[in-house]
């Protein structure tokens, strides 16, 4: 099995591919999406508190402010989107990853790497 530091790394180089994926092109940012998927279901097989299911770029960006105590109105400003879109992303990401409230959403952005601990 990998040492602990090394999964660490793994984790920080999947949060920087999430972030590096903003600004580029659709094409570009599929098969950045591709490769990450790839490295998260690998982090999955080392971590079974990661559901290997891949969200989209999107997903993430509400999964992660989800986690960070953000509303859904909040949310919505801050992605340029509407609530209800906000609400189903919400949805969308809690039936993807079997999980029924708030904070085993919260659990799962820890375990993703998208949010840090407190």
């Amino acid at each position: 099995m990998s040492s602990p530091c090394a999964v660490d790394h793994l984790r920080t180089a999947v949060r920087l591919l999430r972030e590096a994926a903003v600004g580029l092109s659709p094409a570009a940012r599929d098969q950045l999406d591709a490769a990450r998927n790839e490295v998260e279901a690998a982090l999955a097989g080392l971590d079974p508190g990661i559901p290997p299911i891949p969200l989209t770029a999107r997903q993430e960006q509400v999964l992660r402010e989800l986690a960070q105590g953000c509303g859904a109105k909040e949310i919505a400003s801050d992605l340029g989107i509407s609530v209800k879109t906000v609400e189903f992303h919400k949805a969308r990401i809690m039936e993807l990853l079997g999980v029924r409230s708030l904070a085993g959403l919260t659990r799962i952005a820890v375990a993703r790497g998208l949010v840090e601990p407190l």
